[in-house]
């Protein structure tokens, strides 16, 4: 941020002592499972970041927006940290329904959107001069999931239980793609309202195709609730393995003992 002549260039968000972020997060709302820790960790590195003297001797301010996983609600709150608080940057916005409302706006407005709490792919491709992802996409994960499952696990019959959304979709794209190439077929592909509560329709459609295993691209809660439902139909067999948005503890305090056995991606170290 210098010029040419060595003063300080004037920048929203950015004085001679702080730095003013802005993050959307569901702190509210039925994901609030999953926003409010991702607050809490932005809020504890930060004030890591302080007390070890701040960034270039500028302390980081946080300004957390409460969404509800809503991207209705993100567009209005980004649009106010942008222009009303005068933030320099968007961090670590949650969710894919949010995130991609706002990205190309951001973008287009010179405001820095530094990591995404997403895997959509549509974050990284194209490349956006002022967007920079972190997370792996679904794509990515789709494809590990597949090859885990058929190769490790042996799995031969493999269903697919997703979000009917971008993100759930993008993941299902990917394992239909990858599939064939690991010896495995997909033998149910079945979508879900992300507001769903009850899933005995979509579990007997599972059922039907009496899969070895079954992929669930779900967030909380609905992922606890439809693997308790799930067992409790007598869907037990089949191996389970979860997303990495639902690599939390909170899964297994929500399906209890129908978590045993329950596996999911991280792309992280995690210690439950």
């Amino acid at each position: 941020f210098l010029a040419a002549a060595g003063a300080v260039e004037e920048v929203d968000g950015v004085t001679e002592d702080t730095i003013l972020l802005g993050t959307f997060q569901a702190m509210t709302g039925p994901v609030a499972s999953i926003g409010v820790p991702v607050a809490e960790g932005l809020e504890a590195y930060f004030q890591y970041v302080n007390n070890h003297g701040g960034i270039n001797g500028r302390s980081v301010e946080l300004i957390i927006a409460d969404d509800q996983f809503n991207p209705a609600n993100t567009v209005v709150e980004v649009q106010r940290l942008v222009e009303s608080d005068k933030v320099f940057a968007i961090v670590a916005g949650l969710g894919t329904p949010g995130v991609l409302a706002v990205m190309d706006s951001l973008n287009e407005d010179g405001v820095p959107f530094v990591y995404q709490a997403s895997g959509s792919s549509k974050i990284a491709v194209p490349p956006k001069e002022f967007t920079f992802p972190v997370q792996p996409n679904y794509l990515v994960e789709g494809n590990i999931m597949t090859r885990y499952l058929a190769e490790d696990k042996g799995a031969k019959k493999i269903a697919i239980i997703y979000r009917n959304a971008d993100d759930g979709k993008e993941e299902f794209g990917a394992v239909s793609a990858a599939i064939s190439q690991y010896g495995a077929e997909l033998v149910a592909a079945v979508p879900v309202n992300p507001t769903a509560t009850d899933f005995s329709v979509e579990i007997n459609k599972i059922a039907d195709a009496e899969p070895d295993a079954v992929i669930v691209m779900l967030f909380n809660p609905q992922t606890p609730n439809f693997i308790k439902q799930a067992k409790q139909y007598g869907l037990t067999d089949p191996d389970y393995l979860m997303s990495y948005a639902n690599a939390d503890a909170t899964f297994v305090t929500l399906a209890g003992e129908a978590s045993e056995g329950v596996e999911v991606m991280a792309w992280v170290d995690v210690d439950f």
